[in-house]
């Protein structure tokens, strides 16, 4: 799958335009090289997208495309923050699930922590930490206002 076909400009695909990591539309969208796990993540989402469908009796599990651009925000934040050259341990493939009415749940399990992030079709996120099955942390806040860097710090831990 190429870069164009995960990146968030993408709303509208006859609307293409040349892009080299980082999108006209969103200035502050970049998606590292070094990020192993982000690729795998962005093809699930490009998945989710293409054949989300509504379920009866599950419901309606298509994610809408203001979710899967806030979705990428999100993403472009953790990869610039697990892809630095500090020697920051590196973190696994998350899990990607969509849920009934337009939600996305993104969540990594390492050792004994969990991490999960809900994106919300209003534009919340939370964040979970879970150690030993124990709510450790949580917390909510708009996507584009919330700061992914002490949950992450909190997951790779030694």
């Amino acid at each position: 799958m190429s870069f164009a076909a995960t990146h968030a400009v993408l709303e509208r695909p006859r609307d293409l335009c040349d892009l080299r990591h980082q999108s006209s539309s969103f200035s502050d969208l970049t998606f590292p090289q070094h990020a192993p796990w982000l690729y795998s993540v962005l093809s699930k989402l490009w998945n989710l997208e293409q054949r989300g469908r509504n379920v009866i009796g599950i419901g309606d599990l298509r994610v809408p495309t203001e979710t899967s651009v806030r979705l990428r925000r999100l993403l472009s934040k953790l990869g610039r923050l697990t892809s630095s050259p500090t020697g920051q341990k590196s973190v696994p493939v998350p899990s990607l699930t969509a849920f009934s009415g337009g939600g996305v749940s993104l969540s990594w399990e390492l050792g004994n922590r969990e991490l999960k992030y809900t994106i919300w079709p209003e534009g919340l996120l939370t964040c979970w930490q879970e150690e030993s099955g124990e709510i450790i942390s949580e917390d909510e806040a708009a996507v584009e206002a919330f700061d992914p860097r002490q949950s992450i710090v909190w997951l790779t831990r030694p």
